[in-house]
């Protein structure tokens, strides 16, 4: 294969002979001209030669009477003389090998890995001011600078690495475990029930019970005091805390409105197309005027790919605008139900997350009194859970 190459780079004829042909082929020998790819044709003998070698042959043909016919001329310095008039294409060449040589060191693409709740986004934008981004020159960049910068300008950050395969900065971090927000305790104040019920157990962290199992209270009813009395010691105030767990009775309530308002879409579309390079965008066409009311947007990029294989720092992205207009609609009974249904269970997920639920009575129906008819669904929930609600307290000076 080198020595394909090499014959390539030096150029070579491609020649034939007629006549006399073991009397020139051994005159060559005892001359030391080299030649290769040797096949016979009938009476013709096929022959390659590089160039310095053909130069020397007229001495052999004229001693043998013969002559050397030319198939044809390749390699290197053919392309070479027969552009040399071109200068545009020899520009051209040069251009794309700089280019070519330009581009190894330039980021194509940045994929970054190991964010949960930090997004991409904002690990993008501080990459970014750090002069890491789509488009920069590689050897410019200090990783371990970076690195470093990043994490001081990032807390919820604890750990991360970039590293280049190619033209991909692969970025690898950790984020740090966050600690729960500590509560501000530094007020004194009083624990009182957010619910009426009965009391199934008490558990002071902070202060001192003002209820007993059993017993029932009344929403806004002290819990748990943060004033203590002592002889010796006067009165003392504190933030009160603990957990109060009562058994309640809530009644939680979703109205479904008869007539709602649903969106119908005309069938316009404008959509608008650009191409971006590395961090450069530019605007390709729009197909009309963008519309004035009501639309959606949908926005769709690609990454142009070579082979399947080779991705370029090139992406096709479109944006199109949907025209709707939005229409009464009046729903049946049966999906006004559906749907009331659905934003209850919701709900009762949300409000009663950390509660027990012993029993639930649900009552559902239409109501006409009003202008627009309402579907309503009222579920009555007995539970046990903590109703020890922060109430401040307030000295008078």
């Amino acid at each position: 294969m080198m020595e394909g190459l090499l014959q390539y780079l030096s150029g070579y004829y491609q020649l034939y002979v007629e006549e006399n042909v073991e009397k020139l082929m051994n005159l060559m020998m005892a001359q030391g001209i080299v030649c290769y790819k040797i096949r016979r044709e009938g009476d013709r003998m096929y022959f390659r030669m590089n160039r310095r070698n053909y130069k020397r042959l007229a001495f052999c043909l004229n001693a043998c009477s013969c002559t050397v016919h030319i198939v044809n001329e390749r390699g290197l310095p053919v392309i070479v003389s027969r552009y040399a008039k071109r200068p545009g294409v020899i520009a051209g060449i040069l251009l794309f090998a700089v280019i070519l040589w330009f581009s190894s060191h330039i980021i194509w693409d940045i994929r970054i890995t190991g964010n949960k709740t930090v997004p991409d986004s904002e690990i993008e934008e501080s990459l970014r001011e750090l002069g890491c981004r789509t488009g920069a020159f590689i050897p410019f960049l200090d990783f371990y600078w970076l690195c470093n910068e990043f994490l001081i300008g990032n807390p919820d950050i604890s750990w991360i690495s970039v590293n280049m395969k190619g033209n991909v900065a692969y970025v690898e971090l950790r984020e740090s475990q966050k600690r729960a927000e500590l509560e501000d305790k530094s007020f004194p104040a009083n624990l009182v029930a957010r619910y009426s019920g009965i009391i199934q157990g008490c558990y002071v962290y902070e202060g001192r019970s003002a209820v007993k199992t059993g017993e029932a209270v009344h929403e806004g009813q002290l819990l748990i005091s943060g004033v203590y009395d002592s002889k010796t010691r006067g009165s003392r105030l504190v933030h009160a805390d603990g957990e109060v767990w009562a058994q309640v009775t809530r009644t939680v309530t979703v109205e479904v409105p008869m007539e709602q308002e649903r969106k119908v879409y005309t069938g316009r579309s404008v959509s608008e197309k650009n191409i971006k390079i590395f961090e450069k965008t530019i605007n390709l066409f729009a197909n009309g005027r963008k519309i004035n009311g009501l639309y959606d947007i949908i926005e769709n990029e690609r990454r142009i790919v070579l082979f399947d294989a080779v991705e370029l720092p090139v992406f096709l992205h479109e944006t199109r605008y949907d025209e709707y207009t939005m229409e009464q609609w009046e729903l049946t009974e049966a999906e006004a139900a559906s749907r009331a249904e659905a934003e209850m269970a919701d709900l009762i997920a949300k409000e009663f997350a950390g509660a027990d639920i012993l029993s639930r009575q649900t009552s559902a129906g239409m109501d006409n009194s009003g202008e627009i008819p309402i579907y309503r669904i009222a579920c009555e929930i007995v539970c046990v859970e903590n109703i020890a609600q922060e109430r401040p307290i307030y000295i008078r000076q």
